[in-house]
């Protein structure tokens, strides 16, 4: 898959600063992690679409249980796109055959550029 780049690959946050940011938005930090890796689960709305994004991350040092972790985002990736009403989202397109070109890429670098800036100090 030619997914678009993105600039929170391989940065470096505490956790919690993961959760104050991206929890208001209703992300979901997901509950099945293990101790050392887990992955967060956005939806960003743009231009009428709804796309599922999945960012996994893992534990710096130590386990994602101790207070203060820090943690590395690795690449993210996107689960679908909805097109649909906020209240019946269901993905109407797979990714994982996707090629991400002409206005698709546009869209998915417009997506995880509002990652990014979710990321930004205050």
């Amino acid at each position: 898959m030619n997914s678009p780049h993105s600039s929170v690959e391989n940065n470096i946050y505490p956790l919690h600063v993961l959760e104050e940011r991206f929890r208001p938005g209703g992300s979901v930090i997901r509950a099945n992690w293990d101790y050392e890796r887990s992955a967060i689960d956005l939806t960003i709305e743009e231009k009428g679409s709804h796309y599922f994004v999945h960012i996994p991350f893992y534990a710096v040092q130590g386990s994602l249980d101790f207070p203060g972790i820090t943690v590395r985002l690795e690449k993210p990736y996107f689960l679908g796109r909805d097109t649909s009403e906020l209240d019946s989202v269901t993905p109407t397109f797979s990714v994982a055959s996707h090629d991400w070109s002409g206005a698709d890429k546009r869209a998915g670098e417009v997506i995880l550029q509002k990652v990014a800036e979710l990321l930004l100090p205050g």
